[in-house]
């Protein structure tokens, strides 16, 4: 399980290994609070089969890396058209 901290009030995360599975990719959004539901509205509407079958080069933590970025933009407003 990926370990979170917490650095001033920004979170810090060790970002996990492996292969790329909606088990992973759904103990993973847990871990940083972004629900199943809110992950496809930061897709467009795809969901975790749909990102493996569309990147399946892709890694366990270049998603995750991706999916914390969309969640901190998220935050902040920005909104991609």
């Amino acid at each position: 399980m990926p370990k979170l901290t917490v650095v001033g009030e920004h979170p810090s995360f060790k970002l996990p290994k492996g292969k790329l599975t909606t088990g992973n990719m759904e103990r993973w959004l847990k871990v940083i609070g972004m629900s199943t539901a809110l992950y496809k509205e930061c897709t467009g509407g795809q969901g975790l089969r749909g990102f493996i079958e569309a990147n399946p080069k892709y890694g366990l933590r270049d998603w995750a890396g991706d999916t914390i970025q969309w969640l901190e933009e998220r935050s902040r407003g920005v909104v991609y058209v």
